[in-house]
């Protein structure tokens, strides 16, 4: 229910029944509610598939899944990532698990639904590429294997151009609102530490 104008901006009453009172640790207090019984039910794909916790900007949402990926038992492994001008460099990139919800960044694979912004969740780690289950939409269920892209950004302020070679995916336990339109869950969590859409 919107409530009256105070000084310009419109405040929402949410019913209590939806808030999470106060608690020590905010990120695992909705997580837990999110998420519940999450180290039992971390491989059921149905039951990730319709969970997310949405937040307003990114550094909140790497802060939900780091936590969640703390919380993830299963076995790390390393994938390299190089930026390179003429030789490879090579550098550590972030460490991933089997069983944790992924989001692509870029479009691989169009007519085979490999899109920007697809969900999926990693089954098994290769050297080279990385085994996935798709966890929505026509696909849902479908192996895929993502492979690291090479990508060469351009900017005019650098005198050269570059390579960079990656994963183009990102943990997804949780996801700015923006990048959850389009999706259905039915357990949503909105983890709101400050004003959101006041503009």
């Amino acid at each position: 229910m919107v409530g009256t104008s105070v000084d310009g901006y419109e405040k929402v009453q949410i019913p209590d029944d939806l808030l999470i009172k106060q608690s020590v640790d905010p990120i695992s207090a909705i997580v837990e509610s999110t998420y519940p019984d999450f180290n039992n039910r971390c491989s059921d794909i149905g039951y990730l598939q319709q969970r997310a916790i949405l937040a307003p900007t990114l550094d909140m949402v790497e802060s939900i899944n780091e936590y969640m990926i703390s919380l993830n038992e299963s076995s790390e492994k390393s994938y390299l990532n190089s930026d390179t001008i003429c030789s490879s460099d090579h550098t550590y990139s972030a460490l991933e698990h089997v069983g944790i919800p992924v989001m692509l960044l870029r479009n691989i694979d169009q007519p085979a639904g490999l899109c920007n912004g697809i969900s999926l969740i990693i089954t098994k780690l290769g050297n080279q590429v990385i085994e996935a289950k798709v966890l929505l939409g026509k696909m849902a269920g479908q192996k895929v294997f993502i492979p690291r892209m090479t990508l060469t950004p351009s900017d005019a302020r650098i005198p050269f151009k570059f390579q960079l070679r990656q994963l183009q995916i990102v943990v997804s336990f949780s996801m700015t609102i923006n990048k959850s339109q389009g999706q259905s869950l039915s357990h949503v969590g909105l983890f709101l530490k400050k004003h959101v859409f006041t503009h």
